[in-house]
């Protein structure tokens, strides 16, 4: 099994519709908008696991991301993203494999209004000016059974969109989105450095306190 790094937009669907939630009940433009404005980072998201078939790369794992790769590819946000290369596995390719279109595109279900709900995000973003902004790579540093640990540096690049040539689709995959507990842990290091500089300036403020209340003491006694 080995990890590469690839365009979604060269990625192909095994999927023919997905659910417009993920597994955990997250929302797929709820994740995107997310990602979008940096409140959670790509690496964490598990990493794509994709089979070669007929000369192309299928993702049987991550179809729902793919998808929301695939939109934040053409939105200018990300690049190439880590994929998980894995030999072709007929129980499990067919098992997953309900594409009619040869996995170029797919239909969300229960939000057929979705790619327009998206464009709409990009819009907001892009006029907010957020797109001056440094943006992430998608990356993950280490997998195991789908676990990740945070790299040590984030990679930033100017994001130049690819065009496709096709309708960006949507997929399905057992995996959450990300995970709030994680992200929310980078949001709240800045608030506990402050804490931390609070409660030492506490600290020495109360041992002046003592030191001139045992100086007035001391003062008085001799007197």
């Amino acid at each position: 099994m080995a990890t590469t790094r690839m365009y979604p937009s060269d990625l192909r669907y095994t999927h023919d519709s997905v659910s417009c939630r993920f597994s955990n009940g997250f929302c797929l433009e709820e994740t995107f908008e997310k990602i979008l404005y940096d409140e959670v980072r790509m690496y964490d998201l598990p990493c794509l696991v994709a089979m070669p078939y007929q000369g192309k790369w299928f993702v049987v794992r991550g179809n729902r991301r793919l998808y929301i790769y695939k939109q934040l590819e053409s939105a200018g946000k990300i690049s190439k993203v880590d994929v998980k290369c894995v030999a072709f596995e007929s129980d499990l390719f067919y098992r997953q494999f309900s594409t009619e279109n040869s996995g170029r595109s797919l239909r969300i279900r229960s939000r057929p209004s979705m790619e327009q709900h998206l464009t709409q995000i990009v819009r907001t973003w892009v006029s907010n000016g957020q797109r001056r902004k440094p943006v992430y790579e998608a990356m993950r540093s280490i997998y195991s059974n789908d676990s990740f640990s945070y790299p040590s540096t984030v990679t930033y690049e100017k994001r130049v969109p690819r065009s496709t040539g096709s309708t960006m689709s949507r997929n399905t995959s057992t995996y959450p989105p990300y995970n709030y507990h994680t992200a929310s842990t980078h949001n709240d290091e800045g608030t506990s450095v402050v804490w931390c500089c609070c409660k030492c300036f506490l600290a020495v403020l109360m041992l002046l306190m003592m030191l001139l209340l045992l100086a007035v003491g001391s003062l008085h006694s001799q007197i």
